[in-house]
């Protein structure tokens, strides 16, 4: 029974990621996702209770926990302890869910529902983002970028290239139309959304996806994807009717902005952090600590995940951090057919975005992890029970 529970919520936590910062219920609660996720902890631990085992835990699963394990040591050299604790709190909401998933996702049925929430959550926050589009209040404005109420443009371009080649992946696992729906709708509302944005990044990275997308839904199907080529091209031009010239001209100088530019400040950002990680090269100066170590504004992040890792866990938390991308890696090429190709697409997509982005304690970086140590564990399974071929 609890069990059960648990995984319900668990399915209701990721569909709710993707959106979460849409509905914030204020403190103490917080976002949607972050009151579910409180849930889910409680149920799973109950049901660990009344089980009295845990699943086998698998090499990627012990790094998790050292990399929880390490950022909450660092309490004890941390330029400010209070930080670094908080910091702390982020992590055991949003990193120990890749663990919590692993111990209640085990049947095959589980990655299909898992790819099936995400995909509808990602559907969620790109309709939402082409909402706020359409909205009067963003007309009068003049807007130029576009997000969903309550979301970073950057944050929402990245969160929907993540979910291209998992909606992928779900479209080739599902047998029946109406749950490929939601996959086939997303994959161009998605792309649009991603062009509200006019995230530069979030344009590279989805970028990469669509392309591990394309590969997913043709893998097997060499004519078909010769034959799909025009159709794809023509929706794609249609879908930029209807982008806004200005978010079209910010999107135009990445190119210029990669080349000359400051990428917003981030080349000022990295700079500094690089001299904060001479002052603490092993150790780090804790968990949290980034702006004050790099005396850069309060409202600053890293812009960068592995100089975050750097700064603030010293070559020994960013070579725990490295350790965990690997393990995931290995995870990803143990699948079969398209499923490895969409894991990798999946985690290649979710390194881009590291390198433009602070994305450690992002719930959706620890769902990305643990659904590819689902389809892992999966691949043990006959092919023909999870694919269509």
């Amino acid at each position: 029974m609890l069990r059960t529970l648990t995984r319900w919520l668990l399915l209701t936590y990721v569909f709710a990621v993707p959106w979460e910062y849409s509905i914030d219920l204020g403190e103490p609660w917080g976002n949607i996702a972050r009151v579910i996720g409180l849930l889910v902890l409680a149920t799973a631990l109950l049901a660990a209770l009344e089980s009295g085992k845990l699943c086998h835990w698998q090499p990627l699963q012990w790094m998790v926990l050292l990399f929880i394990f390490y950022w909450a040591l660092s309490a004890l050299w941390s330029l400010d302890s209070t930080i670094t604790i908080e910091k702390l709190r982020a992590f055991l909401q949003t990193a120990i869910m890749a663990l919590v998933i692993w111990e209640f996702a085990g049947e095959p049925e589980d990655l299909r529902n898992l790819l099936r929430v995400v995909t509808a959550g990602s559907l969620v926050l790109a309709a939402l983002t082409i909402l706020n589009f359409t909205s009067p209040e963003a007309y009068a404005i003049g807007q130029l970028r576009y997000a969903a109420v309550g979301q970073d443009p950057n944050d929402v371009a990245r969160f929907l290239a993540l979910g291209f080649p998992l909606a992928a992946c779900s479209l080739r696992l599902e047998k029946s139309a109406l749950w490929r729906l939601p996959g086939i709708c997303y994959l161009p509302i998605g792309l649009l959304a991603v062009l509200l944005t006019a995230s530069r990044g979030g344009a590279v990275a989805a970028t990469c996806a669509l392309i591990g997308s394309a590969i997913v839904l043709f893998y097997g199907h060499a004519r078909r994807a010769f034959l799909s080529v025009p159709v794809i091209a023509a929706a794609a031009l249609a879908l930029l009717a209807f982008v806004p010239e200005s978010s079209l001209a910010r999107l135009a100088t990445l190119r210029e902005e990669l080349l000359f530019g400051t990428l917003n400040g981030r080349v000022e950002i990295w700079s500094r952090g690089f001299e904060a990680f001479k002052n603490a090269p092993w150790l780090g100066e804790g968990a949290g600590t980034f702006v004050l170590a790099a005396h850069t504004a309060n409202e600053d992040t890293a812009h960068n995940t592995p100089l975050t890792m750097l700064v603030t866990g010293g070559l020994i938390g960013f070579s725990i951090s490295l350790a965990l991308g690997w393990f995931a890696l290995r995870k990803a090429l143990e699948n079969r057919g398209f499923i490895r190709i969409a894991m990798i697409a999946t985690l290649f997509t979710l390194v881009l975005a590291s390198l433009v982005g602070t994305i450690e304690e992002n719930r959706m970086t620890w769902i990305v992890i643990a659904i590819i140590s689902i389809a892992s564990r999966q691949s043990a399974q006959p092919e023909q029970s999870l694919c269509d071929g």
